[in-house]
């Protein structure tokens, strides 16, 4: 419509229940936007950056939001999170390494088992 009619289609700020198939009939999130369709020519009178960069203005997006500095806190925690899953992928190579010696060991035990039988066998 805003393409034909050369005109702004709004869709004012609202929720988007998102819902997952293991989970039916329960809401498992909220997705909260605000939609703006308008024409290319009024498109390009009215720049805006990528997130909350520069020109933060339509709309304008608060970097001191309560709400998101809060999240921002548990994202910070990320890094952790990062660190334990890396030194717990240390730890499984290592007992994959010993895991392999422990059947490289275990393969030679048979053969050596194998070839005293055989010499046992033959006398």
């Amino acid at each position: 419509a805003a393409r034909t009619q050369n005109r702004l289609v709004e869709l004012t700020k609202g929720g988007l229940h998102m819902s997952h198939p293991a989970f039916p009939g329960e809401v498992r999130g909220v997705l909260e936007c605000e939609v703006m369709i308008l024409p290319r020519e009024e498109a390009g009178m009215r720049p805006a950056g990528v997130g909350r960069e520069e020109p933060n203005q339509d709309p304008f997006l608060d970097p001191d939001d309560p709400h998101l500095k809060a999240h921002r806190n548990r994202l910070g925690n990320l890094a952790i999170v990062k660190a334990l899953k890396s030194a717990a992928g240390g730890l499984l190579g290592a007992l994959g390494f010993m895991a392999m010696i422990k059947l490289a060991m275990m393969a030679g035990g048979a053969i050596m088992g194998f070839i005293a039988t055989m010499v046992v066998v033959s006398k």
